[in-house]
């Protein structure tokens, strides 16, 4: 009895060890077999390195055979990104400004083997983060403090053009320049309130201007008219009266000329006028009662 036990507790090891065994080498099988496979995820390309030196094989996305313990995959995101920082400057006329960039790049796909042999993964504190700040530094200070906010959109265009030459020198490409924000001095910033506040009044001042101007050339407009309306009447008036007057003198020049060919006209214009009665009060001495002459028959 005690033999078989022995036995059973004998086989029951040595099985135990071979599972352990089994185990241990299907661990091994795997680990060998998944290491033997490369992921490149979506939106990234794999640099093959070969006992940690480039090989020159880009990856695309998808899984891909190595050797184990020999080749590897080096993942380098291809899509674009964004870097946001504030750089700090001095404008032409030595004014402190803080300006906000977001710069929009992408690494191109084509040379990400030689941006891993130059850069590795660190290319955006390496490269990216100095060439902004030194840019920032060159741009800003071709204009003076004031023309960095009138100008804005040159400025960043002269902004976007130097990082896109300087960058490109390391397989980095530029997809846009942002300036987000200036910041000034609390000094300037309350002098441009002043200026802005300065330059308000002197549109009030101009429109209060303009609207005298106006008032004035109406009330002259009115006063000529009315001055041209008066010459009219008056001009009108004294045209009347010369043409009564030329009238008149027309009628008494025809009266004088018809009493001077027919003198007995007077005594038809007395007959005319007469009412038929005597004169009441006869003066002695004077005159002769007035009498008409009648034409003999």
């Amino acid at each position: 009895m005690e033999r078989k036990m022995v036995s059973l507790i004998g086989f029951m090891e040595r099985k135990m060890v071979s599972l352990i065994g089994f185990g241990v080498l299907g661990f091994f099988t795997l680990l060998v077999m998944l290491s033997s496979c490369a992921s490149v995820g979506a939106g990234e390309r794999g640099v093959q390195l070969q006992q940690g030196a480039v090989t020159g094989t880009v990856l695309e996305p998808g899984w891909h055979l190595q050797v184990p313990m020999v080749q590897s995959v080096k993942n380098i995101d291809v899509q674009i990104q964004a870097y946001h920082v504030k750089a700090s400057a001095a404008s032409k006329n030595l004014q402190a400004v803080d300006t906000e960039v977001t710069l929009t790049y992408e690494l191109d796909k084509s040379q990400v083997t030689e941006i891993w042999r130059r850069l590795g993964q660190g290319y955006e504190g390496r490269v990216i983060a100095p060439a902004v700040q030194e840019q920032v530094k060159a741009v800003t200070a071709d204009f003076n403090a004031d023309q960095l906010l009138v100008e804005r959109p040159r400025v960043r265009a002269e902004l976007e053009t130097s990082l896109r030459d300087y960058l490109k020198q390391f397989n980095i490409l530029v997809v846009a320049v942002q300036i987000t924000n200036f910041d000034f001095s609390e000094e300037f910033n309350t002098a441009i309130e002043q200026k802005q506040v300065a330059e308000q009044n002197i549109l009030v001042e101009r429109n209060k201007l303009e609207q005298v101007r106006v008032t004035t050339q109406a009330q002259v407009a009115q006063a000529e008219a009315a001055a041209q309306a008066t010459i009219a009447i008056a001009k009108g008036e004294a045209e009347a009266t010369t043409l009564r007057g030329n009238a008149e003198a027309t009628a008494i020049r025809v009266r004088a000329e018809a009493l001077f060919a027919n003198p007995r006209l007077i005594d038809l214009e007395l007959a005319q006028k007469w009412n038929g009665k005597g004169p009441d009060t006869v003066l002695g001495g004077t005159t002769a009662a007035p009498f008409i002459m009648l034409p003999a028959r």
